[in-house]
């Protein structure tokens, strides 16, 4: 199947349910959520802060940011040419969900050039969305750009599933489907820099980026790079317990946080988190925090451009 078909038909069949569900999880927010949309009332109690072996943490805000100007070839499925190879509509039957979700894999040409050579990986969650006309397609960017990264985009699952695995209390279990069965499966047929991963969600599945970083404890991390944008702030006393959890370990993160925010999206809720979170001086924590006019649909569009170059700025300045 050529990639055209293929996005054209991904597009098809996730366009209805998925604006169907996004409406459901703004009404949502405002409405049934314990905590959604504001901070917790008065302080509270953090573990002391950790020693580490890193450059420190840093704290970057760009309000009214303004959005990087991609290319216009990189929107629709016209003309859709890439460089690099796609291996489309694999699967994976995950044995702690019971899910089987279907995912895609860009290689940049210098995968079949440097047979020895292994690559960053960008793993991009609802992938389901990169078949919508007019949508930005992240593989056309990062093929455009000629980033020597490996994009692997997995799918929500049957429709619907999102509002399920990525948000409290669902992410839990998605999160240990996706470090313990995916990301083994996946890295054991693609030469993948462990070192070098990042995790992308917007809205819902922006959370549960938010959520798999707070979960990560390992040291070094699963994740070197998280990105969320416009998320959804579910629960911030979700957040706060994990980020808790988290800070007991006494493990500092080692990890680089892209959150934006859509003045007329989820800015209300996703600006105060995000302020909130850098005044904890998270050990080895880098925030950068985008703020960018348009709406919620807007957030992968208007994020994307500028986050590449936040964390993969040594492919940029060469």
């Amino acid at each position: 199947m050529d990639t055209l078909t293929f996005l054209q038909k991904m597009g098809k069949s996730v366009l209805f349910f998925s604006f169907f569900s996004m409406i459901v999880f703004s009404c949502t927010q405002d409405d049934s959520i314990e905590g959604e949309g504001n901070l917790p009332n008065g302080s509270i109690d953090l573990p002391e802060r950790t020693n580490a072996d890193c450059e420190g943490e840093a704290f970057i805000q760009r309000k009214d940011a303004i959005v990087f100007p991609l290319d216009p070839s990189l929107f629709g499925l016209d003309n859709f040419v890439v460089n690099g190879g796609l291996e489309t509509h694999q699967e994976i039957t995950s044995s702690i969900t019971g899910i089987t979700y279907r995912y895609h894999v860009y290689l940049p040409p210098e995968y079949e050039l440097e047979p020895e050579r292994s690559f960053p990986v960008l793993y991009w969650l609802d992938a389901q969305f990169w078949g919508i006309p007019n949508a930005m397609q992240p593989i056309k960017v990062v093929d455009f750009d000629e980033l020597p990264v490996i994009v692997v985009g997995v799918e929500e699952g049957p429709a619907g599933r999102r509002a399920v695995d990525y948000i409290f209390p669902g992410i839990n279990t998605y999160n240990r489907f996706f470090t313990e069965e995916f990301i083994p499966t996946v890295e054991s047929k693609y030469r993948v820099l462990s070192e070098d991963r990042t995790i992308q969600g917007g809205s819902a599945s922006g959370l549960a980026s938010l959520a798999m970083m707070l979960s990560d404890q390992e040291n070094p991390p699963i994740f070197k790079n998280h990105l969320a944008f416009d998320p959804f702030i579910q629960s911030t006393s979700s957040l706060q317990n994990l980020l808790n959890d988290r800070l007991s370990t006494g493990v500092p993160l080692n990890k680089t946080l892209v959150i934006t925010s859509m003045k007329s999206g989820f800015s209300s809720s996703v600006d105060p988190y995000a302020e909130d979170l850098a005044t904890r001086n998270i050990s080895c924590l880098n925030i950068i925090h985008s703020s960018y006019q348009g709406d919620h649909f807007a957030s992968t569009r208007s994020s994307t451009g500028d986050a590449l170059r936040d964390i993969y700025s040594e492919y940029y300045e060469q």
